[in-house]
């Protein structure tokens, strides 16, 4: 591995700045994190090409994992700003599925336990 690729730590302390969340659940290859109490998201390592790759999905039922929303690919994310590129398509999708009276009524609850 180079060190331009970015490892596993280092794409679960991304998320972690992006999103704050906590209560990541880790694998070999990989890791889970729900979003807004809602969306479980799966990152996991890909060797394709040169290897160093990361990608992303978002679980939408049963065993069914979306790696593409909004039209746009969550996979091959090699660098910090890809990583965030992929989180950032994943954040808005999942903003627009829950809509606004949820996020308002999310975000004054999070403000209130500040």
């Amino acid at each position: 591995m180079t060190d331009d690729q970015i490892t596993r730590r280092k794409v679960v302390g991304i998320v972690r700045e992006r999103f704050g969340v906590g209560g990541l659940l880790l694998g070999d290859d990989g890791f889970q994190f729900t979003l807004y109490d809602a969306f479980v998201v799966r990152a996991q390592a890909d060797d394709y090409g040169a290897g160093g790759n990361w990608g992303f999905a978002v679980h939408i039922g049963a065993d069914v994992w979306q790696g593409t929303l909004l039209g746009e690919r969550l996979t091959l994310a090699r660098t910090r700003d890809e990583v965030l590129d992929r989180l950032a398509i994943i954040d808005r999708w999942c903003r627009l599925r829950l809509g606004g009276a949820y996020l308002t009524a999310r975000d004054e609850q999070l403000g209130h336990q500040r």
